[in-house]
């Protein structure tokens, strides 16, 4: 009995020996000056460090953040490696290092970037911070993004970061007039809803709020509308993807494509078989 244990416990200590690294993070900064690693294992573990605190600890991600990390990897192992610096005057912010497949990424949070970051850097920034937040820190409680531009904040919401094929998801987007003049735009008809929403991956999309599908029966006519001085419009909608993988949701306001961008934000979401 007791060498099956000690045989067991080598066993284990081995396995962990040897396994693979999918990829090693860190990102350190912020007001408190954190210093945080995480590795993510091809067994389904991730291994968090706290360098400040000097705490260390490892959770289990289950399959389908497994295969989000390995989806991921293969992003990123195509992509070049990138090196964006904090533009002058900026922080507090997060510095991130990524070393995937032999190589490295570094940048700063978004807002304080001197330079525009990739499309696959904000995917995985995006994701593997609700999976920090899900997973190692427990702290999650919803899943969004957010983007200011021209006195216009645009915020989609989710309930989750992860979602199953063939399965209603509600959104929730929030359009905020943050400036101290009214907007003006239009609408195709009365009944459209105020903002675009398109998914890079097949899916079924209606709108709850207001209510709109391809089968609503609405007058034909140009809509006036207008979001006052420090007001904000909601729209809601329910999207079922038909296919797995990481769907971009991105989000234009206004809806009319014959009207000037106002702002635009992309969502990334992982959708699992």
């Amino acid at each position: 009995m007791f060498l099956a244990a000690v045989a067991l416990l080598s066993f284990a200590y081995l396995s962990k020996l040897f396994r693979n690294p999918i990829f090693k993070y860190e990102r350190s900064g912020g007001i408190a000056g954190f210093v945080e690693e995480f590795t993510v294992y091809d067994d389904g573990k991730i291994s968090y460090r706290d360098l400040k605190a000097g705490t260390e600890m490892e959770v289990d991600l289950g399959e389908a953040l497994l295969n989000l990390m390995r989806l991921l990897r293969e992003e990123l192992s195509k992509a070049p490696p990138v090196n964006v610096k904090a533009r002058p005057g900026a922080a507090d912010f997060f510095a991130h290092k990524l070393n995937v497949a032999g190589k490295d990424f570094e940048w700063v949070d978004e807002w304080a970037a001197d330079g525009e970051l990739p499309g696959y850097i904000l995917d995985f920034q995006r994701l593997i911070s609700a999976v920090i937040s899900d997973k190692v820190k427990g702290s999650f409680v919803g899943y969004g993004v957010s983007s200011h531009k021209n006195d216009v904040g645009l915020e989609v919401g989710l309930a989750s970061y992860l979602c199953r094929k063939n399965e209603p998801v509600n959104i929730r987007i929030v359009v905020r007039n943050t400036g101290d003049r009214d907007i003006v735009y239009t609408s195709p008809t009365p009944c459209h809803p105020d903002v675009l929403l398109n998914s890079d991956i097949e899916c079924e999309l209606e709108f709850v709020k207001p209510r709109f599908s391809n089968e609503t029966i609405c007058v034909q006519v140009i809509d006036r509308r207008q979001l006052g001085a420090g007001a904000s419009v909601e729209n809601l909608a329910v999207i079922t993807f038909k296919d797995s993988g990481i769907a971009h949701l991105t989000v234009r306001f206004p809806l009319a494509t014959f009207e000037q961008e106002v702002a635009v934000v992309t969502v990334p979401v992982f959708v699992s078989d």
